[in-house]
Formats: C-alpha cells, structure tokens, sequence
C-alpha cells in the first residue's frame, strides 16, 4: 500500500492510492459456473454456513472464518485469532455477537463492533464436539452432535442433555432452531422440544410424525411452522399437523436436507444435494425449472448452506464448486443439454412441431427439443437429408416421397405423404410465408423458382419468384419480401409481381439476418451494424438506431414487443429504443461471439441462441423482464475497515450508524471500502468523497479501494461511498461512515479570549517602546531639519533673488532693445514713403525686414520668460473640440490665402484640466508652423484622439518636410527653418510649444521626411475635468494646491457689462463667450451687418470684433458704428490671427480702442476689456452734462437692464434673434404675440415657455415696455400723445396713457425728465 502526502493550507492531506487484487482476487465470490474455491488466496475447504450482519458475510469452512465485503476479505486463522484448529461446522448471530461452533475447538463469539475473539468456557471433553449453536432466552444452547450443553447467562456450570427421559442416547444432532418459545433440535429419529432447563417437553419421533424421512438432519422455524427437513425431503409442521414435501428429482432422495431458508419474495429454498424450491400445488421440492443445467448439474448438487443477502442475491455453497453469487430471483436463459452439463455442439436448425416441442439438428443429429428448459432428447431418424418443413402439427421432408412426420416417442413417425402433381417437392426450401391460413413454400428448381400453395394436402404451383432467396419476410400490406444472395431486395406488390431494389450500401457486404416490423426491414451486415431500410420511402435510414451498437452481427430476432436481439462479435445485445443493454457471464450468456445466423426462431417470443461455446434458449418477455430489473438494479457499497494511525486498526460497519467521537484528529485515518455486491462486482467502480474536506466525488476504476487521510482538522466529518455500476441507471445509495474531531485546547474559545488578551498586552508593550523611541527620534530629526530648513531657506532666498534678477534683466534687455528699435524703425517707414531711387528702396526694404525681424524676437524672448514660469499658473476646464475649432477658424482665412485644405477631426468630449491659456498657445505655435510652411494648394490636417491616459494631438502637413539632422535642434530656441519657398525663418515657436507641452508634464514628438512634410504629435495628460463641488481641492503631483479656472453654470440675473463678440464661425463665437462667460453677459453673431442692427438693442458696453468677418471687415464695421452719433464711443477691440503692422494700422485709423493677436490668453483680453470699459465711462462722464445729484447716474434703458446672462448657445442666438423681431415690428400696432411666434419659427406656447425661462416679464408687458421706452425721446421733445402712440405701435392716445401710467405710476403730460 503506498501512502504520498501533500501539505495544504491548514491541513490536509489526501492521499488516495488504489489497491488492486491480482487476478485470482478479482472478485470476492464468483459469479461463474465454476465458483469460488479460494478466498484471499486461500483455500476454503466445504463451505458449512454463511452469515451476513450490516454489509459482511462470514462463511464458516474447513479452512477457518472468513469475512467478505464486496471483493476484500479477511480469514481469521490460528496466525490472528483463537480459530484455526478444527473446522467451522456452524454460525449463528445473536445482537452484536457472532457465535462460531468450530468442531475439534470449541464455541468463540466474534464482537461486531471491537472486531475481538473471545472462546466460551465448556468442558474440554466436550467444547470439541461442539456442532451447531443457538441463543435462547439470554443463554446458549450448543449442540455435540451426541448432546446438548445449556450456558446459563448467571455463568454457572453449564447444564449438560445426552439422553432421552427413557434413558436412550442421542445421535446425529446438526441443527437447532426456536420454535413455539422451546429450543428445537434435530436428532436423527426425533425432534426434540426443551425448556430453558433442557427438559425434555414435547418428543416427536420420526416414524410416527415424519414417516417420509429416513433420517432428520435440519429444523428450522420460519413464520409459525417447524420445517423438518431429512433424507427424502421436508415436513411442514404445526399444531400436530405435519405435510410432506418430497424432493422431486430421484437422485436427490437419499441426500440430506442441510440448510432451508425463506427468500424475500416468500419462496422457500432447499438444499438437498442440489437446490430445490417448495412448490405449493404439487407439494414436491421442485427442480429450479430455469437456469438448467447451470443449476441442476452433478457438480452443484452438494448444497451445503444457501444465504438471501440484504440486496436480495443468493450466495450458495457447494462442496465441489465452493461458493457462488447468483441472482435467483431474475431468470435469465436455459442452456441446451442431454445429461446435466450443457450441449457444447453446434446447433444448426430448429424446426417447430407443437407448443414448446421442436426439432433441432446439429452437424449429425436430430433432437427433440423442449423449449421450456433448453433439454435435447436424440431422435433414431436419420434419414432426414434437408431440413423439414412445419405445417401445423407435422413436417414435411422435401424429398421425392414428399412424406410427412409427427412425434412419436424416440423418433419422427411417418403419417401420410403429400400430393405432388408437379414435381415439386424435392426442390422446397425452409422459407415460407402463410396467408388466409393457407401456406406457401419457397422452391427452387434447375430453371426457375417459385411459391407452391399446400391446401388439402396437395402442393400446387402458386407464383414464380427470384432465384437464389436467402431471407424471406413478409408484412401485412407485403405478403413477400425476399432478399436473394445478391443483396437484391424484392418486394412482391401483387401476385406474382416483384419489384426489385438495387441495395448500394449493401454491395459487398455480408447480410446475416433481415427482419421486419410494419414500417422498416432491417438488416444484420458484417461491418455496417445493423442497417434500416424504410418500406414506405425506400431509402436507408442513415441514423443508426444506437451508435453503440457492434459493426459485426451475426443474428437478429425482433420480439412481439419491438425490442431487437442481436447476436455480435461484442456479446449478446439487447436493445430498447435508445437502451442498449450487453450480456456477459453474470446475465447467464458465457459467450461473447456467436455463429453466423446462430439466431434460430422458434416462435415470436423465443429463439436458440448459438455462441461459440453454448447454445441457449431465451424467452424474450423474461430475459427482457431481467433487463429492465437489471436496469434497477442498486449495489450497495461498504466501509470495510478503519484504521487510526498510530494506534491500532478500528473496523468499521458498513450500515449508517452513529458518528465516531474522536479526541484528536490522528496521524493518518486509512479508509478501505468495496463493493458489496456479490453477482456483478466485475462491473462496478467505486466513487468516494470526505465531507467537509471535499465535495467532489472521486473515482476509482476499480471495485475495492484504499483512501488515506492525514493532518486532518477538527470539525465534522463523513466518508461517503457509492457504487458506480455500468448496467444500472438507478441512482445508487451511499454509504456514509461520519465521525467527529475534537476541537484541540489550543482552538477553545478559552484559549482565544487568552490569545487577544496576551495580544493586546503586546501590543500595549510595543506602542509604548514605538512612542518612547519616535519621541527621542524626533526630537533628533527635529534639531536637523532645523539645521537644514535653515539651509534650504537661505539657498532658497539666493535663487529666488537670481531667478529675480534674471527676470528683470530680461524684461529690462527687451525694453532696452525696444527703445532703439522703435526710433529705427519709424525714421524707416517715413523714409520708405519718400520717393527713392530703387537701389535705395530695396536697401531701406532690407534693413526694415530685419528690424522687423528683431522686434518680433524681442516679443518672443518675453514669451520665454512667461512659458519658464508657467508651472506657477491656475489650471483651466478645456473643451478641445471648441478650442481646436476656434484655432482652425482663425487660422482659416490665412489658409485660403494660400489655398490650403485645413481639416480638423476630434473625437473627445469630455473636458480636461490644463495651465490656462497654455493650449491655444501650444496649438497656435504648431498651426503658424504648418500653414506658413506649407506650400499652396497644400493640407493641414488636425487631429485629436484619446489613447489610454493621454490626450494626443496630431497636426500634419504635407509641407517640404526635414532630415534627421534638422530634426534634432528643431526645438532649440532660434532654429532656423526652411518653407516651401526655400526662404530660411528663425524664430522660438517650436521651442515654446515644447515648453507648454512640457509645463503640462507631456512632450513634441515630431515626424518628418523631406518631400513628404511633417508630423507633429502633442501628447498631453488626460485629466479630466472634476465637478463643480471638487475643484476646490484639486491639486498636482507636487502637491500645489491649484485654482480651476471655470464659470459656473448656474443662471443669475444679469448685472454684468454685456460684450458682443462678433467672430467668422460659430465655434470662434462659443469659445470667446467660454472665455468671457464670467466676468460678462456675452452675446455673439457671424455677420457685420447683423451686428449693426441688433446694436441699438443690445446696447453692449464693449464690441469684440474679428478682423476678417464674412460680409464685412472689422475695420468697415467701426467705421459705420462710429458714424451712429448714440454708439460712437462704445469700445471696439479687434482681436484677430493677423499680426502684419498694415492691419493694426488700418485698424487704428478707424478708431478701433484695441487690437490683439491671437491666440491671447484670458487674463490679458479681460484685462484689456475692462480698461476699455473704464476709459469710456470716465470719458461718457466727462462729455455728459451732469444733474444736481451729481452722483446719480442715467437711468439704463429697459432693454439693457433685463438682458438675462444666457448659458449656452441656444439661448443666446433666440434672444437676438428675439429682439431683432421686436425692433423690425413693434411700431405695427397688430404685431402680437402669434405674429412673433410665427417670424420666430415656434408655437405660441413655446415662446411662452422660453421667454418665462429667460426674461422677467412675458411678451405682452416686453412689448408693453419697449413701445414705451421707444417713446421717450419724442416725449422728451414734446410731440403729441397720439403721435407719439402711433409711432411706437399704441392704437390711441388714451391706450398709450393709460400703460405709461401702469408702468411709470404718472401720466406722460406729468412725467419729469432729468436736467441734462
């Protein structure tokens, strides 16, 4: 046995090794014809008697105690018990002891539950005799074959019987029983009946009670009778009233009755020589009439001991076979015989004569064959050259005499011959069909072939057929279907018509059988299973009945019921629709290959069977009566032994019982368990599981197997087992063997409430050291970062004064350079207006380029400094879309200049969190690279993607592109590129961007290759951006706490100055409104014109204006507002991707306030918006004559005062489109709210709606209140109240009055204008 181990967390180990007997120990009793002579390698000797308690039998020999569960066995010899010195003559069980008689050493008792010996105290003289035993009334009675001993339970000197009250000995006492509460014994003339004192009380001698006997050999009480039994049968005994059952084979009457038992199902069975059962109605001992000669032969007729086993199989012992296994309650097949051993030659036709009686031949004899048990009687004819034909009750032999024959006998007797006018007789053959009660045979003469008709005992010619038929069926719609030697299939539809059917599938291949049912013929072939063909469509079915059915049949027989019987090169198959059951040698069939047609019907439920060693008989409703029982059929499993390592062995019950209480959990736990059953074991395997170790089921491809378990921890526990039988569906029960391990001291809830408190003081102890020592080594780490904070402060201050003094120098270099460079260039431009030569003009050209040039340098060594200190700036909320969407717009009209295709793609919408103002300019840099870098006609494309944590940024041109070495300084300050044109520019743009990008904690990646044009890829962290409520507390990787610059987006009531942005696309609209959404009421449009219109409305506080509009420039624009005496000082900022000195100057001459470049950052175009703001309100003050209360200022027009600050885009676009309609149609007195609704392109109820959401008052009182603010200045001018109504859209005077009083609270005659 081998043991391997392997440590698991816990625990646990599992080590499952398979212990696999060799073949002599296969099986634990055999279920053969031969038996079981040997136990465990050892010899058994006469079998006396078996026993079975909870799972185990015990079988007393010659040769010791054996104990057997399923395939393992154990023998108690002298080597490991007290037995071993005589032989077990009898075994009697009494609770939880097992009595052993061993005669020539005494009585010992086995105890079940300890697996102990221990040897009952006789007289020594005597304990050799001992013969049989039996309890009774807490004492024991054993017999001496010339005697009776009685062991009282107080242990007092045993009482001792061998003689009769007459005096006379006794003799021959082999059996005891308890009967009517007295102990019964079998003497050899009487049968004794003894008190608990073995008084003798009732004598019934043999030749008055049991004349039948010769000689009483076996008592035993079953259900309230005495069952006598001796030699020449048994009595049934009750009351007085004694019926004889005589044994009913002569050979078996001189043989002793030696052991009778009553069965499950109430059959009594008898050993007496051979086995017999009591038949009632004959009232005989009867001859097992299935199973012959398998039951009945010579060498199972010395029956010594028959055992029903709880799973309802019969173990019997025999002298000469020693122990076998069998099923008696499931007949299965009687095998062909003469004597009393079985017919081992061929059997070769079968021929029916009369219910049950048949004829058979083999390879040179004639039999009479009864049907019922299998048994051949020869016949003396021998004249018989073919195979007879039935008819009725007789056969007819197709020779020239065309004779008849009938049973006689020992041979066939000849009766009468039948008329043959034709000639035909000697030409039939075997097949035939019947129809209309009459009979039709096959012949085949020389020159042709045909059916003969047989009525009134005259053949007569009836069709003519194929030649060369080798089966013949027929149908009930098909009198005749024959398949000839040729595998040609005919089917006869009329009389004397046959259609033929070529089979393809059936070329080349052997057909050993065909038969019918109503829909389908079937086929028996020699390497294509067993084949269908459908009558009705008259195809092959190409799906096989049963995929396991064997390729090779030599047989098939359908039953009455439809169940197929096939004979194969596999075994015997039986098969049920999907069922497919195979027979071996414990269904009874030995053999697993059988003859060719050796499927010989006798019937529509019978046929012989021929296998290559015996020939059977089957009674289909029977064997299939087995089958499905067979299919049922539930092996038991048991827990043979139980081993508790590294003390001694514990052997364990197989029945459930209650659990093991175990202290500790030992060292190794060794489980051996088996199949207990006894019939089929050879088709079992096990399966096995530990509850509460594993769940899964384990399996063992053997039917006896060893599991060891090792560290095992404490808990509950069960050893489960279960059979796992090949032939059965049932669901097999499990046997359990539970036990308990004690929860260890150490695992007590005691020891763990000691545990934490011990725990805790540790803990305790350790805070306290940790504490003392974090406190010395701070006081330590205190004193130096003292020393270094000091340091780190001083070097700190010497930085900040160099970075300082860096700065300023730099600021103050760029001043310094843009003094001198501003009184270069302006004597330039006044030189170059001159009128010069050309040589001089090209030259002041020259020097004013580069004096640009240098100007332009200077800007961006400012620039440089801004990007060195960018890290110290706020984040801000980018949406990329828009931002990608303004930059391309902007650069837009440059890009048409050259005749650019510039494309933008961007598939992110989530907003991200980088330095203010740094992507415009980082994008920016690149866009001036690549358009002014590319040659006309060229593209740009823009790309943006999100990709794993970064934001990337793509902008490609399909420009003049660089080499590798210009590749590499690139991105240093001042590098020199090279456009389409071949002219050389240097400049910081590249350099910059890397800067913004770096400062942003990414990188330039750059791709190009000359002639193919250049890659830029802006990679970016993808930070998105938080909610309103967390931005407060974001923060960097370096733990800055930064500010998010981000407007809200709730609504307030506008009190903000309102800016109009006017920009070529929507996208340059929404991202300047994004910019200034928090510091002002923001309002936008895409057209010049529109601008000039909505204006008067409006009234905006400051203008931000693109150079480049689509119908007008920005420059036209100022000029026309300039010209409008109301809004001539209301500031116009130019901002826009122009930056050439002719712009800027255009623009100034128009008297726009200010310009800037884009991209500008947010701080600097609010800052420069609000100064604008400043310089015309102090310059409104200083122009406009003021009131007494000097303080006070002019009341806002009602418009301006109500504009709502809008969110989105929406929004906005309706209120100018809004009062655009107002002010086109508010003097035309039937202009309403549906009129409005309708120009506006929405219901009345959604301008309601929209008009409640975004402004004070609903549409009748605004246009109430516009009317009468639109009247103002022609009542300030004193015109008349009805003129005034009809102007501004009143239908009378008296309707004007009377809303100028709802809202000012006077009259208009009586309202005051302010003092101007």
């Amino acid at each position: 046995m081998k043991k391997t181990r392997m440590l698991t967390i816990r625990t646990v180990l599992i080590s499952v090794f398979i212990w696999l007997l060799a073949v002599d120990n296969t099986f634990g009793v055999e279920p053969s014809w031969t038996g079981k002579r040997k136990l465990n390698g050892e010899a058994t000797g006469i079998i006396r008697d078996i026993k079975e308690h909870n799972g185990a039998v015990f079988i007393g020999a010659e040769n010791g105690l054996f104990r057997i569960v399923g395939n393992s066995t154990q023998q108690f010899t002298h080597s490991n018990s007290p037995l071993g010195k005589g032989y077990i003559a009898d075994l009697h069980i009494a609770g939880n002891k097992l009595f052993i008689s061993e005669f020539g050493n005494g009585v010992f008792t086995y105890s079940f539950s300890e697996g102990t010996f221990s040897k009952l105290t006789l007289p020594e003289h005597l304990a050799v005799k001992a013969w049989a035993t039996q309890s009774y009334k807490n004492s024991v009675v054993v017999s001496t074959l010339s005697g009776l001993m009685l062991l009282p339970p107080s242990g007092d000197s045993p009482i001792i019987k061998d003689k009769f009250e007459d005096g006379s000995g006794m003799r021959s006492i082999y059996s005891l029983t308890v009967y009517n509460n007295l102990v019964a014994a079998s003497e050899a003339n009487h049968v004794i009946f003894m008190d608990e004192q073995l008084r003798e009380i009732t004598l019934l001698k043999r030749d008055i009670h049991f004349p039948g006997l010769a000689k009483i050999t076996y008592v035993k009480a079953i259900g309230g009778y005495l069952y006598v039994g001796g030699v020449g049968g048994i009595y049934r005994y009750r009351d007085n009233v004694s019926d004889f059952y005589p044994v009913s084979v002569p050979e078996n009457q001189l043989k002793d009755v030696e052991c009778i038992i009553e069965d499950s199902e109430g059959t009594l069975w008898v050993a007496a020589g051979g086995l017999f059962t009591l038949d009632e109605t004959e009232s005989v001992l009867r001859e097992l009439a299935f199973g012959k000669p398998r039951f009945s032969f010579d060498q199972i007729r010395a029956v010594q001991a028959i055992h029903q086993l709880e799973n309802k199989q019969f173990l019997v012992a025999s002298t000469q076979l020693g122990i076998l296994a069998l099923d008696l309650n499931l007949p299965t097949v009687n095998y062909l015989h003469e004597s009393s051993f079985p017919f081992r030659n061929d059997i070769y036709s079968a021929v029916p004569m009369s219910s049950n009686q048949y004829i058979a031949r083999s390879k040179d004899q004639w039999f009479r064959l009864n049907a019922e048990t299998g048994k051949l009687d020869q016949l003396n004819n021998d004249e018989f050259e073919k195979a007879p034909i039935p008819i009725g009750n007789k056969v007819i032999v197709p020779d020239a005499a065309c004779n008849t024959f009938e049973f006689g006998d020992v041979e066939l007797i000849k009766t009468q011959k039948i008329r043959d006018s034709s000639g035909l007789c000697s030409y039939l053959k075997a097949e035939h069909y019947n129809q209309e009660e009459l009979q039709y045979i096959y012949y085949q003469a020389p020159t042709h072939a045909g059916f003969v008709k047989l009525e009134n005992n005259e053949l007569s010619h009836h069709v003519n057929a194929p030649k060369d038929l080798r089966f013949l069926e027929s149908t009930g719609d098909l009198p005749a279907i024959m398949l000839d030697k040729k595998n040609v299939l005919y089917f006869m539809v009329e009389q004397g018509v046959w259609v033929r059917y070529e089979l393809e599938e059936l070329k080349g291949v052997f057909v050993y059988c065909m038969y019918t049912d109503s829909t389908s013929i079937y086929f028996c072939t020699s390497g294509k299973g067993l084949k269908q063909f459908d009558i009705v469509t008259k195809r092959f079915i190409e799906e096989p009945l049963n995929s396991a059915i064997p390729r090779f049949i030599r047989a098939g027989f359908l039953d009455a019921a439809g169940n197929h019987w096939l004979a194969t090169n596999k075994g015997f198959v039986f098969l049920n629709g999907n069922y497919l059951f195979q027979f071996d040698s414990s269904d009874g069939v030995i053999d697993t290959d059988f003859n060719y047609r050796g499927i010989l019907p006798l019937n529509e439920k019978k046929f012989i069977l021929v296998g290559d060693q015996l020939s059977y008989v089957v009674d289909t409703d029977l064997v299939a009566h087995y089958v499905e029982k067979r299919r049922r059929h539930a092996a038991q499993a048991a827990v043979v032994k139980l081993d508790l390592l590294p003390d001694t062995a514990q052997s364990a019950p197989m029945a459930e019982r209650s659990a093991l209480e175990l202290a500790s959990a030992p060292d190794e736990m060794i489980f051996e368990f088996a199949s207990a059953d006894y019939v089929y074991p050879h088709l079992h395997k096990l399966e096995y599981r530990l509850k509460g170790f594993h769940e899964d089921w384990q399996e063992l491809p053997a039917n006896m197997g060893t599991v060891a378990y090792s560290g095992l921890s404490f808990g509950a526990f069960d050893f489960q087992v279960r059979v796992v039988d090949s032939k059965s569906q049932a669901v097999q029960p499990i046997s359990r063997y539970p036990f308990n391990i004690a929860r260890p001291l150490w695992l007590t809830w005691q020891a763990y409430l000691f545990y934490l408190a011990a725990l805790a003081l540790t803990i305790w102890i350790v805070v306290v050291l940790i504490k003392r020592h974090m406190a010395e080594k701070s006081r330590v780490l205190a004193a130096v970062i003292e020393q270094k904070q000091s340091a780190l402060l001083e070097s700190n201050r010497s930085i900040t004064e160099l970075l300082n003094k860096k700065e300023k120098i730099f600021s103050n270099l760029a001043n310094e350079i843009k003094t001198p460079l501003m009184q270069i260039l302006n004597p330039l431009a006044e030189l170059r207006a001159r009128p010069l030569t050309a040589d001089i003009r090209g030259k002041l050209d020259v020097v004013y380029g580069n004096a640009g040039r240098l100007r332009v340098l200077t800007d961006q060594l400012a620039a440089v400094e801004r990007i060195e200190h960018i890290s110290g700036q706020v984040l801000q909320r980018y949406n990329i879309g828009n931002t990608l969407d303004f930059l391309v717009e902007t650069w837009r009209p440059e890009a048409l200049k050259k005749q650019l295709i510039l494309s933008c793609d961007c598939d992110i919408r989530a907003p991200v969190l980088l330095i203010q103002d740094s992507l415009e300019a980082l994008l920016n840099h690149l866009l001036i690279n690549a358009v002014s870098y590319t040659q006309p006609g060229g593209q740009v494309r823009i790309k943006a993607s999100h990709q794993a944590d970064k934001l990337v940024v793509y902008i490609k041109d399909n420009g003049p592109g660089m080499d590798k070495l210009h590749l590499e300084f690139v991105t240093s300050r001042f590098a020199k590129g090279t456009n389409y044109n071949g002219n050389t520019n240097t400049g910081i743009g590249l350099n910059l961007a890397n800067a913004l990008a770096l400062a942003n904690d990414g990188w330039l990646e750059l791709k190009s290759e000359p002639g193919t044009g250049t890659e830029v890829s802006v990679h970016l962290p993808f930070n998105p951006a938080l909610t309103l409520e967390n931005r407060e507390a974001l923060t960097v990787d370096d733990g800055t706490q930064r500010q998010v610059a981000e407007q809200s987006a709730q609504y307030r009531e506008s009190n903000l100055p309102v800016v109009l942005v006017i920009e070529r696309s929507h996208e340059a609209c929404e991202y300047i409104i994004n910019l200034l959404g928090e510091s002002f009421n923001c309002y936008s449009t895409q057209s010049g014109m529109q601008a000039l219109e909505i204006i008067p409305v409006l009234q905006p506080d400051v203008i931000v204006t693109e150079l480049n509009i689509t119908d007008i420039s920005g420059v036209v624009f100022t000029e026309k507002l300039r010209e409008q005496d109301v809004f001539a000082d209301v500031p116009v900022m130019i901002l826009t991707a122009a930056s050439d000195y002719t712009s800027k100057l255009n623009s100034f001459k128009a008297s726009v306030n200010d310009y800037l470049v884009k991209p500008v950052e947010r701080e600097e175009l609010v800052s420069r918006i609000e100064s604008n703001l400043t310089y015309s309100r102090l310059a409104h003050r200083h122009n406009v004559s003021r009131s007494a209360n000097d303080n006070v200022e002019d009341t806002p027009a009602y418009v301006k005062a109500i504009l709502p600050r809008c969110d989105n885009e929406k929004d906005r676009k309706f209120i100018v489109k809004f009062l655009d309609v107002i002010e086109s149609n508010y003097q035309d007195e039937r202009f309403n709210r549906s009129r409005a609704s309708a120009l506006l392109a929405m219901s009345d109820r959604q301008l309601n709606r929209t008009l409640s959401k975004l402004l004070p008052d609903n549409f009748t009182m605004f246009l109430k209140k516009y009317r009468l603010e639109k009247s103002m200045p022609m009542l300030e001018q004193g015109l008349q109240i009805t003129q005034i109504a009809f102007e501004v859209g009143f239908g009378s005077g008296a309707y004007y009055s009377r809303c100028f009083k709802q809202v000012y609270k006077v009259l208009p005659s009586d309202y005051q204008f302010p003092d101007k």
